[in-house]
């Protein structure tokens, strides 16, 4: 089922329906309007596409529920625009060849240059490693933020559409692709390449790290170790449930006045956004749990090296 909405005289094509109350609320949405304005900007008012589309399921709080809130069975990859890096020709010419055996269903051009492109999951990865194994098999590098397709909010020229499968039109999800030897070889390969620089950078940590000091109250700690794990610029949440353990050690000794810790605690991470931290911590303050103390904060940090 489509829906075709209009936008402030912008027709937009919208690929699987939502109910009414749904669709005002993406239609007010800052991404939608961001997009209108940008697509205004290039004085072009006929027939638009809006991908996004796969209802999400439950209540989503942030990009970082994906994984087990939203599953359209279909993620995003994104190839932004640097200097030198070829566009979208660069990613079209990379990877035409091999639409069907990968899963690409949706490729267009994005407003800036690059490339927006929608693939169905691959079997047992994450949308991160999805992501990682797009990189490997191109060489190429995308942008590792991207999201489910039903999280997924820009507006773009129709004719800027340079390739469709009908899986994308179809109600309900995909079967998801099944990851081939080479690929899992690849995937394994770098895993296990991770491992070891991560490795080096804890030992590396370790070298110049400080003691943790005895005798200091919680708050005087936990304000020492968040300058820890910034000056070291540490990322300690790329690991879902220690962000949200962090964020509760946090709300537990700073209350209402630790959101700014926790949002330079949440900073390092490569998906980093302010309004979802402050969402985040806005719903660890009223489900707190008051046994998690600065002893976990203190583990996490000293696993990376961060304070001995």
């Amino acid at each position: 089922m489509t829906f075709i909405s209009l936008y402030n005289n912008i027709t937009c094509s919208l690929v699987v329906g939502r109910n009414e109350e749904e669709e005002k609320k993406l239609r007010d949405s800052y991404e939608v309007n961001y997009s209108i304005r940008n697509i205004k900007k290039m004085k072009k008012n006929n027939y638009y596409r809006l991908v996004n589309g796969r209802p999400t399921e439950g209540k989503t709080e942030g990009w970082r529920n994906n994984e087990w809130l939203v599953e359209s069975g279909f993620f995003l990859l994104d190839y932004d625009v640097k200097p030198g890096n070829g566009g979208w020709k660069k990613v079209w010419e990379e990877m035409k060849g091999y639409f069907k055996e990968w899963g690409v269903v949706h490729f267009e051009k994005s407003i800036s240059g690059g490339a927006h492109l929608t693939v169905v999951r691959t079997e047992g990865l994450t949308i991160e490693e999805n992501i990682q194994l797009f990189e490997l098999r191109t060489g190429l590098e995308f942008d590792h933020s991207c999201k489910d397709l039903a999280r997924a909010c820009f507006l773009v020229p129709n004719e800027y559409v340079l390739y469709e499968d009908p899986l994308y039109y179809e109600d309900g999800k995909p079967e998801p692709l099944p990851l081939s030897e080479e690929d899992r070889k690849r995937m394994d390969e770098w895993k296990e390449q991770q491992m070891e620089i991560h490795r080096q950078q804890v030992g590396q940590r370790r070298v110049n790290a400080q003691p943790v000091p005895h005798g200091e109250e919680d708050e005087k700690l936990l304000e020492w170790l968040v300058e820890q794990i910034c000056e070291k610029q540490v990322d300690l949440t790329s690991n879902y449930d220690h962000w949200i353990y962090i964020g509760f050690v946090i709300a537990n000794i700073k209350g209402w006045a630790g959101e700014e810790l926790y949002q330079r605690v949440s900073s390092f991470y490569p998906g980093y956004d302010p309004k979802e931290v402050n969402e985040k911590y806005r719903i660890l303050l009223r489900d707190s749990r008051g046994e998690v103390g600065i002893g976990t904060l203190i583990m996490f940090a000293q696993g990376e090296g961060v304070v001995l």
